[in-house]
């Protein structure tokens, strides 16, 4: 049976320029129609992955995802793969929820260039129907870190999670005019809803942030929302449903509340600060770390015996009796943003299981002591 094939290419702008063949699809059996794919992109930043998710009703449908060149008039008018150099970067197929994502790594080569995503439907020799998204490359999210408001809550945010009470996956944000648009996580008021947070920094150097929508029905809802005002963030400008609006929350950078000496069950001493995770088995300099989420993320030091210069994440927990534990959920990372987005071990019962996610139950965490 003929399943029509998706083409998404994302492309870097470049002066460099190639004459194109189109490409074309079997045309054996006759295609069944073509719906237009669409394709949503977040925020795509140099040196991080990026998930561009394709959405079409030919359900069970091949993608192919391309990198090249920027989108130009092609040999056959916009209807084929019209970009400069394609190169073929990713795989994926259309489930029965009618998606496909694919993750892509952006180089960090790619900062502050123009990335052209184009989604073309390919059935019965010739192309049926496109889609193009344009993004700039982006610096990482400024306000990416471990923070706590003056209420001492969590909040941890990166590119692509904004997590306090809930997760609230980052689907778009801007540096330059101080947003971030997510999507509501089902642990969070307003599931499934998205959120616009702003953030402003006053003259002291202190950061603020206000959720401005929490309950925006659509991507669009939440992009359009008016920005909180932000004259006088200590005292007024949230929440402009109300008359002035509340003040905003103010954001200090979080501890790492795991530093000090231990000692582990096997004797084992550890000397951990904001710098550095340093044992028996090696040293690891820590690049980040979050404190809601209890996890950091470090480089394997170029001394160590095991994957040097690759990443690791370390998670921990307490139990019952304020016991600290820890679990190295990844040792052999090859990027920073692989470690940080390794699932996280089971802290359920950490004297017993839950680290090792490769393997069934896992194995015990390892115990520190002061």
């Amino acid at each position: 049976m003929f399943r029509p094939l998706f083409f998404v290419a994302l492309a870097a702008c470049t002066p460099e320029s190639a004459a194109l063949t189109p490409l074309v699809a079997p045309t054996d059996v006759a295609p069944p129609p073509v719906a237009a794919p669409a394709l949503s992109v977040p925020t795509v930043v140099h040196g991080d992955r990026v998930t561009i998710t394709v959405t079409s009703t030919s359900i069970g449908a091949g993608v192919m995802l391309f990198q090249g060149g920027r989108v130009g008039a092609g040999p056959c008018s916009g209807v084929c793969l019209d970009i400069l150099n394609p190169a073929l970067v990713g795989r994926g197929t259309v489930g029965a929820d009618g998606r496909a994502q694919i993750r892509v790594n952006v180089p960090a080569r790619a900062a502050h260039s123009t990335s052209v995503f184009q989604a073309v439907v390919y059935g019965g020799g010739r192309a049926r129907k496109t889609a193009t998204v344009q993004r700039h490359v982006s610096d990482p999210l400024a306000l990416m870190g471990s923070w706590v408001d003056d209420y001492g809550y969590g909040h941890d945010i990166d590119n692509h999670v904004w997590f306090d009470f809930g997760s609230y996956e980052v689907e778009r944000f801007s540096n330059r005019q101080r947003w971030v648009v997510a999507h509501n996580g089902p642990d969070t008021f307003g599931a499934g809803l998205w959120s616009r947070f702003d953030w402003t920094t006053d003259a002291s150097g202190f950061d603020w942030y206000c959720q401005t929508a929490y309950n925006a029905a659509t991507l669009t809802d939440a992009l359009n929302t008016p920005r909180a005002d932000d004259t006088d963030p200590t005292t007024a400008g949230c929440g402009g449903a109300y008359p002035g609006g509340f003040a905003w929350t103010r954001l200090q950078v979080a501890d790492l509340p795991v530093t000090g000496q231990w000692t582990d069950d096997y004797a084992d001493a550890y000397v951990i600060d904001e710098h550095t995770w340093v044992s028996a088995y090696g040293t690891w300099n820590i690049t980040q770390w979050y404190a809601a989420r209890n996890f950091l993320v470090a480089q394997n030091d170029a001394s160590n015996a095991f994957f040097p210069g690759l990443w690791s994440r370390f998670d921990w927990t307490t139990d019952g009796v304020g016991t600290l534990w820890y679990c190295q959920s990844a040792y052999d990372a090859a990027r920073e943003s692989d470690a940080v987005e390794v699932t996280e071990a089971d802290p359920t019962d950490p004297a017993n299981a839950g680290c090792g996610g490769a393997y069934p139950g896992g194995f015990p965490w390892t115990r520190l002591l002061p």
